[in-house]
């Protein structure tokens, strides 16, 4: 029958306790970690979902309040004829004072622009704390610029940006102007330092970045995305939360958990050191000094003591019984 020593054994029976163990708490902790990741994700993609909600109900209000008055509205029929013409102007500022109204009804929208084309009239209603004089005259010059804005675009103006959605008919087109910075002040007590917030288009590819945070593109790969698209309008909420970033969601009990496996496996081997000085090597020198024994090394007797109490108890009556048996070999 095969016998196995000591240390061989302790240290199996060792291992076979605490890697099970060890390993039951690291798969607790991993799994811990990926469920409040996922917790986190969670809660910042139904936040995205809230937003982008409010915004749809308030768009697709002003897109029908818009279709209306270009299709079933003859009030503002008048706009097909001459800037000259009285009538023209009385429909002109019809108009004005009811996208002005619209504005009280819909605060979300920043204003709303009205363009004649046969007449080169260009004008805006807004809220004058989201579109200041020089935002409006920027804007201006890029409606002329541009044909219309059937497909919406972002026009940026300083460290603002302005999303232009448009509906029209044969003679005049109406749209809505978006301040998108205010996506961000909504937003921003449910995203963290690093997160990046930026609405994308996916009619000509456009994205633009929110948040204070700037990015690259091969970077995107450390990032973890999120998105909400809006229902009447083409355009896309994207969130990219930094997968190294989510942890610090992590609660208490999962943290200490993970801290504990980390501070088993480091404290391992210290504890095979301590196990090894304090157990084996003085088990060691007892094995050894029986083994001179019985090779007939009967002058053979222990040195040095084990600083262990016990130990330091079987060592010194190891000395003291060949001491004995000495003396009686003497005696007789």
């Amino acid at each position: 029958m095969r016998r196995y020593t000591l240390k061989f054994q302790i240290v199996l029976l060792f291992f076979l306790i605490s890697l099970p163990a060890l390993a039951l708490s690291l798969a607790a902790s991993r799994v811990n970690m990926k469920e409040a990741q996922e917790q986190v994700v969670n809660v910042k993609q139904n936040s995205m979902k809230m937003l982008v909600k409010q915004y749809d109900t308030s768009l697709e209000a002003i897109e029908n309040y818009i279709q209306l008055i270009l299709y079933a509205d003859n009030t503002y029929s008048a706009l097909r004829l001459n800037e000259k013409d009285s009538r023209y102007q009385q429909a002109r500022i019809w108009l004005r004072d009811e996208l002005d109204n619209l504005l009280k009804y819909f605060p979300l929208a920043a204003g709303f622009y009205v363009r004649i084309p046969h007449n080169e009239d260009i004008y805006i209603v807004k809220q004058l704390d989201k579109i200041p004089l020089d935002a409006q005259e920027y804007l201006e010059e890029q409606l002329m610029r541009k044909d219309n804005f059937a497909r919406p675009d972002i026009i940026e103006h300083g460290k603002t940006q302005y999303l232009l959605k448009s509906y029209s008919n044969q003679f005049v087109e109406i749209g809505y102007i978006l301040q998108l910075n205010e996506l961000w002040e909504q937003f921003s007590n449910n995203v963290e330092t690093q997160d990046i917030l930026a609405v994308y288009l996916p009619g000509n590819g456009k994205r633009i970045n929110l948040s204070d945070k700037g990015y690259k593109d091969n970077d995107f790969s450390q990032y973890t995305k999120l998105e909400a698209g809006f229902t009447h309008v083409d355009v896309r909420l994207e969130l990219y939360l930094p997968k190294n970033s989510m942890s610090g969601r992590i609660s208490i009990r999962d943290r200490f958990i993970l801290y504990c496996s980390i501070l088993m496996l480091v404290l391992l081997p210290i504890f095979m050191l301590l196990l090894r000085k304090l157990f084996l090597i003085p088990m060691k020198g007892i094995s050894c000094a029986m083994q001179e024994i019985l090779k007939g090394n009967t002058e053979y007797r222990i040195q040095h003591f084990s600083k262990t109490q016990e130990f330091s108890e079987i060592e010194q009556a190891f000395n003291s019984v060949l001491n004995y048996s000495k003396d009686l070999k003497i005696e007789a």
